[in-house]
């Protein structure tokens, strides 16, 4: 389940974890009614991504699309926020 949080909105995805830092992510259904062109786009794809580092404030990670070897990724940071 991920949720927007400034919207509310709320979208549903299946994981399948590969290994302790890879796992596809599958988008069942959700998310606002705003996004039906990139829901119609992930309904047709997985989503594959892969942890290259973590640290106590941030961690790296892989995203490419439907396979892990695909030539086409993004490679970004996640920050973690203690609340």
């Amino acid at each position: 389940m991920e949720i927007n949080s400034k919207s509310k909105d709320t979208s549903f995805w299946k994981i399948d974890w590969i290994d302790g830092c890879s796992y596809k992510a599958k988008y069942l259904y959700g998310g606002g009614d705003d996004l039906t062109e990139m829901k119609e786009f992930l309904v047709q794809h997985s989503t594959c991504i892969q942890i290259r580092e973590v640290k106590p404030e941030f961690y790296v990670f892989k995203v490419s699309l439907d396979s892990f070897n695909s030539s086409q990724f993004a490679i970004d940071t996640a920050w973690m926020k203690r609340k």
